[in-house]
């Protein structure tokens, strides 16, 4: 609504409001029909019914990643399209503007509605593995969608684009919204999070120590049961050493 008031206000102060528009510009007189405006507008229709289109893939996902690559990729060709038609448009004029604030404001509701069922599909999402897949896809869509809204914008008078931009930037907002949702920080596929489990308890470190029976006794202390125990052959010798010295 406040890109149609404005915009009203402007075509009102300037005269402009009319399908046929008359410009004099450098003693130039050029007659501005709004087929451009119609064909922006067919555009912005296309490009809503691909999100309409992606929003029941969404809402239908279930862990089968084919339909819903398939929707984004055909959302993002029409936007990627669109871009081109509108960059090979003629500029638009004021009324043209006005004319187009009823798709504008659908393609808005549209992408909000779809943000807000992609979010909620998030868990699943991460069960089947996709979180990098969403991300890259929502990430084209979005840059892509800038591209589109610069387009559009670059085709309208001056006094109206600074508004367009404003209004405009509720939907760029609400796409970086959707694409921090499914940043690395906070979408984290299922068998990532499962592998690779970090140890309870360190692994023992080695000791040095010796072993009791690697440690000699000191003189005058008797030797310990690990010492003292010995063979019967070992026990035989000693006692023969001992007849020897006697």
């Amino acid at each position: 609504m406040k890109l149609s008031i404005h915009v009203a206000a402007a075509c009102l102060a300037s005269g402009a409001v009319s399908n046929t528009v008359t410009i004099q510009d450098n003693a130039v007189r050029h007659s501005i029909v709004g087929r451009d405006a119609a064909a922006v507008s067919e555009v912005l229709n296309t490009v809503g019914s691909d999100i309409l289109e992606l929003d029941s893939a969404v809402k239908a996902f279930n862990g089968e990643p084919g339909p819903l690559e398939q929707a984004a990729q055909a959302l993002l060709d029409s936007i990627k399209q669109g871009t081109q038609t509108i960059g090979t448009a003629d500029d638009m004029t004021l009324g043209d503007a006005l004319a187009l604030q009823d798709p504008v404001k659908n393609l808005g509701e549209d992408a909000k509605v779809l943000t807000e069922d992609l979010k909620a599909k998030k868990p699943v999402i991460q069960q089947a593995g996709l979180c990098d897949t969403t991300l890259q896809q929502v990430t084209q869509i979005k840059d892509a969608s800038e591209a589109l809204i610069d387009a559009a914008i670059s085709k309208l008078p001056g006094i109206a684009q600074g508004i367009a931009e404003d209004f405009a930037s509720d939907m760029v907002d609400v796409l970086e919204h959707l694409q921090g949702a499914f940043s690395e920080a906070n979408c984290v596929d299922a068998d990532q999070s499962t592998a690779n489990p970090r140890p309870t308890s360190d692994p023992p470190t080695p000791s040095n120590t010796p072993s009791p029976s690697d440690t000699p006794a000191p003189p005058g202390q008797a030797p310990t049961a690990a010492a003292a125990t010995v063979g019967p052959a070992a026990g035989a010798l000693f006692i023969a050493l001992l007849g020897a010295l006697v």
